[in-house]
């Protein structure tokens, strides 16, 4: 296994202390950043140089930022982090308090989340990571994509490094918690103990390929925060990313034979192709996107099974309250059912249920797909795409005169990297014997924006049966 490069630098700041009497002291900050500076310097995980900054001035704060984006150069890995507390302001900016802000008097006594996105956008360095566990961390994001051009989504005017992922440890209208207050200051805090326990013990190496990528350490510390029943909901954004970007790596000794194979690499043709586990049978017409998802997410791992359609649309009439055949049913109820109660398979009593991650952008796709995991997404579809030929074809492009018919939602399975098109399964009905294409233009119109979204997409993970 190749190691990790030298070139890896991490900021860790953190702000205990507070001269605001309005802004309550925190335990877990100082605690955070030790644990994280020792598994991130670790040689055989992280091997960071790792720089340390607590309870310092604002403006020493400022500094130290822009000299650690500014001294580097293309190579490096950038991490940058804070364990502060968040405060939105009317002004539509995050601050991240330091020692000696002022609540009055945010702009010239706090970080402001524009300042570090300047950092960010400005350093040479193509790789950089953004770890925020402070209230309102989703909020960076959120604001960020808000004031973007909603028809440019890999291009963001105020912010567009090279190649960034940013992990909140809450969403953008939600507190971020303390395992234990004040009354132990060795506790970490819930989102920072999940980071630090998952790369610690190898154990966010979700796809079991020996490496933590920000996608696993996400998907790893969503999970942990779930099962612990907190109101917080970490997320991630990837920003003109390439590749993935890897926090650390598993030494052989903390690695666990019972995960998911290997990424899914793309072939010779330029494809990432999961179609070939799809079940294509002549019973399996009319399929639902999620069943589809996790039928082909079984297949990958050895498992061929059927589910049962009627199953799914009992349990949700249940779960929602909704009637099938007038309301129809929504992405977020389908996902709640597959985390939470699971799938009957045909013709059997075994009930399978997924783990789902959210995703925030087309971007995140690609990464997900070479790791295996079809992505189910909602589709705004046109008139046009259901007559001939691309019926037959499967072929589907835009065209300024088409009228918007009504939506759907769809399973991606491929992405051709030369093509710059998405793979996807439709109802198993469409184009090549249910398999169709669109280009990414299609995608950007059809998915981002509509009413489903790719904000709702998620992503269908190993089965646990029950």
């Amino acid at each position: 296994m190749r190691a990790l490069p030298e070139n890896r630098h991490a900021l860790l700041i953190a702000t205990t202390t507070y001269k605001d009497k309005d802004l309550r002291q925190l335990a877990a900050p100082g605690a955070d950043v030790r644990a994280l500076a020792e598994v991130l310097k670790d040689p055989a995980v992280g091997r960071f140089n790792v720089k340390a900054v607590i309870d310092k001035s604002w403006w020493v704060v400022q500094q130290v930022i822009a000299r650690f984006f500014a001294n580097c150069d293309p190579k490096d890995t950038l991490l940058l982090y804070f364990s502060c507390h968040g405060i939105k302001n009317d002004d539509g900016h995050l601050y991240f308090a330091t020692t000696d802000t002022n609540r009055k008097i945010l702009r010239a006594s706090a970080i402001p989340d524009d300042f570090v996105q300047e950092q960010m956008r400005t350093s040479a360095a193509r790789q950089q990571v953004l770890i925020l566990d402070c209230c309102y961390g989703g909020y960076f994001t959120s604001q960020m994509l808000a004031k973007a051009d909603e028809n440019k989504v890999d291009d963001i005017d105020r912010f567009q490094a090279h190649g960034a992922a940013i992990l909140t440890g809450s969403n953008a209208i939600q507190y971020s918690f303390e395992s234990d207050g004040l009354k132990n200051r060795s506790k970490l805090s819930v989102f920072t103990g999940a980071l630090v326990k998952g790369l610690s013990s190898g154990a966010a190496d979700l796809d079991g390929d020996g490496w933590i990528s920000a996608v696993d350490l996400f998907g790893y510390t969503r999970t942990q925060m779930r099962s612990e029943s907190r109101t917080q909901t970490p997320t991630l954004s990837t920003i003109g990313q390439e590749g993935e970007i890897y926090i650390a790596a598993v030494p052989p000794s903390r690695r666990k034979k019972d995960r998911m194979g290997p990424p899914f690499s793309a072939s010779a043709d330029g494809w990432i192709d999961l179609s070939r586990f799809v079940n294509r049978s002549p019973e399996a017409v009319d399929r639902d996107a999620v069943i589809l998802a996790m039928e082909t997410s079984l297949a990958i791992y050895g498992k061929r099974v059927s589910l049962s359609t009627g199953d799914l649309r009992k349990k949700l009439t249940k779960l929602s309250k909704r009637k099938p055949d007038t309301d129809g049913f929504v992405m977020g109820d389908m996902m709640y059912l597959i985390d939470h109660v699971g799938i009957r398979a045909e013709r059997s009593k075994t009930v399978y249920t997924a783990r789902s991650y959210r995703l925030d952008s087309l971007n995140d796709i690609v990464g997900q797909l070479r790791l295996g995991r079809p992505v189910v997404v909602g589709l705004t579809w046109r008139r046009r795409w259901l007559e001939e030929p691309i019926v037959k074809t499967g072929k589907l492009e835009l065209r300024k005169d088409e009228s918007i018919s009504g939506g759907s939602m769809i399973t991606i399975v491929g992405y051709n990297e030369e093509e710059k098109a998405f793979r996807f399964v439709w109802y198993l009905s469409f184009g090549d014997r249910g398999i169709g294409w669109m280009s990414i233009a299609t995608a950007r119109s059809a998915i981002h924006g509509s009413p489903y979204s790719i904000e709702a997409a998620e992503i269908t993970v190993p089965y646990t049966k029950r």
